[in-house]
């Protein structure tokens, strides 16, 4: 009887570290998975900033004309100008 106690106690000791060390791997797997998901989106917001560069340099290109005759750097300059100028006409209009 007391040989069975003893190697159940052992069983069971033993089905208590394997548990530890689960507890520790998936400890160790959500870390990784954590670094692997900031990773990829890193990724995709250098990837996004690049395309957003090359639209800005195409939508140039093709707006270069109308920029040099309005007077401003780029389509982008002028329309926040625009902006700010309808924001201010509706801002003075409220008064």
């Amino acid at each position: 009887m007391q040989l069975k106690e003893s190697e159940a106690y052992g069983k069971i000791s033993g089905l208590e570290k394997k548990i530890q060390y689960a507890e520790i791997e998936k400890k160790n797997m959500e870390k990784l998975s954590k670094l692997t998901i900031n990773d990829n989106i890193l990724s995709r917001q250098r990837k996004i900033l690049s395309l957003d560069k090359r639209i800005n340099e195409i939508t140039d290109k093709i707006y270069t004309r109308f920029c040099e005759s309005g007077g401003v750097e780029n389509i982008r300059e002028y329309e926040e100008n625009m902006y700010a100028a309808v924001i201010g006409v509706e801002g003075t209009d409220q008064r």
